[in-house]
């Protein structure tokens, strides 16, 4: 066989791989503080699934990713300042690929006074919602999307109905 500068070029570039990929997922990850999954998903773009598996369990050894880190993190931020329910909690981190042990792990250590939350926004964000019917319809809908029980969400409505009279 014989070897062309080309080739010769096209031989070190694929023994450097793995090396490249890993320096780019390890600046990726510190940058922004990616899991796993996504560090795989972005690196895939440029590079092969292999290396960018390789480069990602790296970095996961040397402890410069961590999902369970970031999962609680994610978890917390959703249910403290997006006012999402538990379960809309473990929905996101699910969609964004967090394992689902480690998404139900991460809801397991939210604070879960979910009636207090409904009762909180109920007198604050949706307070003016509350005048008819139809606008009652629509904040229970919109509660439940955000990931609260109906079971919760009626108590709520009854206790505010009791604090009124």
């Amino acid at each position: 066989m014989k070897f062309t500068t080309r080739s010769f070029a096209d031989f070190n570039f694929v023994r450097e791989l793995p090396s490249r990929v890993f320096l780019k997922g390890a600046e990726r990850s510190v940058a922004s503080g990616a899991r796993q999954g996504e560090l795989v998903r972005k690196l895939m773009q440029k590079y092969p699934r292999e290396c960018a598996e390789q480069a990602a369990d790296k970095l996961e050894k040397l402890g410069l990713i961590n999902d369970g880190e970031f999962a609680d993190m994610l978890a917390q931020e959703l249910y403290t300042h997006r006012k999402y329910g538990v379960s809309r909690v473990k929905q996101e981190l699910l969609r964004r690929g967090i394992d689902r042990a480690l998404a139900e792990e991460a809801a397991e250590r939210l604070d879960k006074d979910d009636l207090n939350r409904i009762i909180l926004l109920l007198q604050t964000k949706y307070r003016n919602n509350l005048g008819d019917e139809k606008g009652i319809i629509r904040t229970k809908n919109s509660l439940l999307r955000l990931g609260y029980s109906y079971s919760d969400i009626r108590a709520a409505f009854e206790s505010i109905e009791n604090e009124s009279f």
